[in-house]
């Protein structure tokens, strides 16, 4: 495979994560102690989202997906 494929993949997923931190797009996820928030994790070539259950948290996360899959070409699966 390609050395750099890694890489791509890194700054990708990245790109996703501020994303979904953005205080503008108001994506809610949990409240772990001492206050710190969390909606995902990225390891490797996974990322799961944390999100408060509500019907706009998940439209909003669903648009920044969507988003996010059409100016990159991925999928999600």
């Amino acid at each position: 495979g390609c050395p750099l494929a890694f890489y791509m993949f890194f700054f990708a997923a990245h790109i996703l994560k501020y994303m979904l931190k953005d205080p503008q797009l108001s994506i809610l996820g949990f409240i772990l102690s001492d206050n710190i928030k969390i909606n995902n994790q990225i390891f490797v070539d996974n990322i799961a989202l944390y999100l408060k259950d509500n019907p706009q948290n998940l439209t909003r996360t669903m648009n920044i997906l969507n988003r996010y899959c059409k100016v990159l070409e991925v999928k999600v699966n």
